[in-house]
């Protein structure tokens, strides 16, 4: 013999009971998140899940520790141009690649960065920072050929490729 169970509605007041425990926890665990760790991603994802976390884009909110997997330097135009300010930002070398440790709160401020801003960030700043910049103007070659002729970004890439010494 099957029995048939019939799910009951909880009464209005039930109902508003469970929800404004879940809102409850919502807040207690949005105050307890002192750091937001994303690494080994690329930048996209990191911007993604940041995106899904409205609770991460409130003055005094968590710090974000990112070490990205690719594209440091869209990384940080993004953070840049989402109210984010560095608190650091340092080159570390492992496995044969450079790697951007970065940290970084929410203050509201918007800044446009420089393109070479977005490249070195303020790695330079660190003993690893000339090998960590060589790395990055190594890469501008094969940057560059995605960007069309003319454009403001082209004519920077350029700029920096003729410049003989560092960035």
């Amino acid at each position: 013999m099957v029995k048939r169970m019939e799910a009951t509605i909880p009464k209005p007041a039930v109902r508003q009971a469970m929800s404004n425990e879940d809102a409850r926890r919502r807040r207690l665990l949005q105050r307890r998140v002192c750091a937001v760790v994303l690494a080994g991603v690329s930048a996209q994802t990191t911007w993604e899940i940041l995106e899904k976390a409205p609770w991460v884009f409130t003055v005094g909110g968590p710090r974000i520790i990112m070490i990205p997997a690719t594209r440091h330097s869209e990384l940080r135009r993004w953070l840049w141009t989402h109210g984010f300010a560095f608190v650091a930002d340092r080159p570390v070398q492992a496995a044969g690649r450079w790697y951007a440790v970065m940290a970084a709160e929410y203050t509201g401020e918007r800044h446009e960065p420089t393109f070479p801003e977005c490249l070195l960030g303020s790695t330079g700043s660190w003993p690893e920072g000339a090998g960590y910049a060589a790395w990055q103007k190594a890469k501008l070659p094969r940057m560059r050929l995605g960007v069309p002729d003319g454009t403001p970004l082209a004519d920077e890439i350029d700029r920096l490729l003729k410049e003989g010494t560092g960035l």
